[in-house]
């Protein structure tokens, strides 16, 4: 991977599996977990990938979560019901 990939919800179930997948093929140098809990995934930072805190609802923790991504897997929110706007600000901070 050339390209710095940064996954949401990275110590989630479906998050922290695409992580290990990605990890397993890329440098780890290459990755930027991020999640609201960084703590979670302590063991994939001492591997080498980077661990930001993240939190859809919280806008202002997008830009630096994501900062130095090129591309980005967003993994859905699991609240139906207030996912739209969170979702929004994930994107427009990834832009």
């Amino acid at each position: 991977m050339s390209a710095k990939l940064a996954i949401t919800g990275a110590s989630g179930q479906l998050g922290r599996r695409a992580a290990e997948l990605v990890l397993a093929r890329h440098a780890p140098r290459d990755v930027i977990l991020a999640t609201r809990t960084p703590d979670a995934l302590a063991a994939l930072a001492a591997r080498g990938a980077a661990v930001r805190y993240a939190d859809f609802e919280d806008a202002t923790s997008l830009g630096a979560a994501f900062a130095g991504a090129e591309r980005l897997l967003l993994i859905s929110a699991t609240d139906l019901q207030r996912r739209i706007a969170p979702h929004r600000a994930a994107t427009a901070a990834a832009k």
